[in-house]
């Protein structure tokens, strides 16, 4: 659906909402050495630990459905859930300056984050399913 190469600056992959406010993601990454987890994650966003642009680029692939899931990456790194009010997702760095936008529609969405290693990634799968919605 969508997907991102190159160099993304501090190490850090942010996926979220074109709106998110990332108000709730703590200032400060939780945890360090092996303690560290890969995702931290809020309710409209989530940034991801990938490789570091001194060490190479990296390539994010974002898919949108259940048939992806599992499918995609030689490990999972989390499992989150995001809130998307305003239909899309934007993938990019820190400061915004590289990004890609995916169109999935409003609503919420368990989403499930892969990868070629577990620790400092240069191939990350994102992979999306809509929740149903709740009466």
């Amino acid at each position: 659906m969508a997907a991102l190469t190159g160099d993304l600056g501090w190490g850090l992959l942010v996926v979220g909402d074109s709106g998110a406010g990332f108000r709730d993601l703590p200032e400060r990454w939780p945890g360090e050495g092996r303690e560290r987890p890969p995702v931290v994650a809020g309710e409209d966003a989530f940034v991801v630990s990938v490789r570091h642009p001194a060490d190479g680029g990296i390539e994010v692939r974002f898919w949108a459905g259940e048939e992806d899931w599992g499918r995609r990456g030689a490990c999972e790194l989390a499992v989150v859930a995001m809130r998307v009010p305003s239909g899309v997702v934007v993938l990019g760095d820190v400061l915004r300056e590289t990004v890609v936008r995916a169109d999935v529609g409003a609503g919420r969405y368990r989403v499930q984050i892969n990868a070629d290693n577990a620790v400092y990634p240069a191939v990350i799968d994102v992979v999306a399913v809509r929740e149903p919605e709740r009466p």
